[in-house]
């Protein structure tokens, strides 16, 4: 395979791809403007189709419900978590509820170098430091290796991030049959 998509534009970086490669033939490789885009590495790929199978873009219906939308509205109770969070503190009531329950949160945070990654956190302490918005996009390396190691070991999971990260997501989760995933973009 010479390309995972066909034109640029048709790309998100939702990470997907990279991350459902079999062989570890896709990184995320930045262009001139420093977005990321997967390159593929013709000696390492066999052909195998799963990059455009996981790809929200290639999808049919792209995980898009031609329904009314939903959306819902919250804001939290306490004025101090309001105080440090975005978008009403629902991030950290809904996480509260999976930590509580011995889950996991993913997100996105800042590294030692300021770049926009998403990590793993199972303590409050650790999510945290995700609870503020970061309107750019953010490196997902192996979060979604992760993300299927935990719902295998039966852990509750909560993924937060853009509606493409999402959806990619939802793509590698069913290429790896594990059924009904809920995310939430906040």
């Amino acid at each position: 395979m010479n390309s995972v998509y066909s034109r640029k534009e048709e790309c998100c970086d939702c990470s997907a791809c990279c991350n459902i490669c079999p062989k570890q033939a896709i990184t995320m490789k930045p262009d001139e403007e420093g977005f990321l885009y997967p390159a593929i590495d013709q000696n390492r790929c066999i052909d195998c189709g799963r990059c455009t199978k996981s790809c929200p873009w290639l999808r049919e219906n792209n995980y898009k419900n031609n329904d009314i939308p939903r959306f819902y509205a919250a804001r939290h109770k306490s004025q101090e978590v309001l105080l440090r969070s975005t978008s009403g503190g629902a991030f950290t009531a809904i996480s509260d509820v999976v930590l509580r329950q011995n889950g996991v949160i993913y997100g996105a945070d800042f590294d030692e170098n300021l770049r926009v990654v998403h990590q793993r956190s199972e303590t409050p302490e650790q999510r945290d430091r995700m609870r503020i918005s970061k309107y750019v996009q953010s490196d997902m390396t192996d979060i979604y290796s992760q993300t299927k190691a935990d719902l295998q070991q039966g852990r509750i999971v909560l993924f937060t991030g853009t509606p493409c990260q999402a959806a990619g997501l939802r793509g590698y989760m069913e290429i790896h049959h594990l059924g009904t995933i809920y995310i939430s973009v906040i």
